[in-house]
């Protein structure tokens, strides 16, 4: 009965915790990190759900009646604010992308105003495009660092393989071990 109750606390402290990070991450300074918190959270609230669902078997009709449905508030809660640091992730991604844009006053009525305007669009355009090409190249950069990688390891194991038969071989040129090859089972070998 005890193990429960802790793990309802558990879960009840979880969600303050998250859901205060949830509501301060759009003015953090430091929004990748405090979303990467929430990530990390998210994975012990679920953690200790599971631990709940495990306590929920070993209690009395009665109490079990009364803790399925806090599981069905924690269930609830979990998912819902799964879902908004999935979405904070996105639009955090987003605005790391294309910049975070506000509305702006544009003078539409002169000709000096959609001049303005207009140069403004192209800078930040401008600066968006330069944002994606600097992902493009680090991106490229990755894959090709992954790709080298891959191909250490591929030589690695043809290595490996080769040195493997070449023992094979030696062992079997100096009797060794005669060759396994065509027996069965170890009843049919002969030593």
């Amino acid at each position: 009965m005890e193990e429960i109750r802790i793990r309802d606390d558990q879960l009840n402290t979880l969600t303050t915790s998250i859901q205060a990070l949830l509501a301060g991450v759009d003015k953090s300074q430091r929004k990748q990190q405090d979303l990467d918190l929430i990530k990390d959270q998210l994975q012990e609230f679920e953690t200790a759900m599971d631990g709940f669902k495990i306590e929920l078997k070993h209690q009395s009709p009665s109490d079990k009646k009364i803790y399925k449905g806090k599981l069905k508030v924690h269930r609830e809660n979990y998912d819902n604010m799964k879902n908004q640091a999935e979405w904070k992730q996105t639009d955090n991604l987003r605005k790391d992308l294309v910049g975070d844009h506000k509305a702006k006053v544009v003078d539409y009525e002169s000709s000096d105003g959609l001049m303005k305007h207009g140069l403004e669009v192209q800078q930040e355009s401008k600066e968006s495009l330069q944002r994606s090409v600097g992902k493009v190249a680090e991106t490229l950069q990755i894959g090709t660092e992954t790709a080298a990688q891959l191909q250490r390891q591929t030589d690695q194991m043809t290595n490996m393989i080769d040195n493997l038969d070449q023992i094979e071989s030696m062992l079997v040129a100096t009797d060794f071990i005669p060759r396994f090859r065509g027996f069965e089972t170890d009843d049919d070998f002969v030593w």
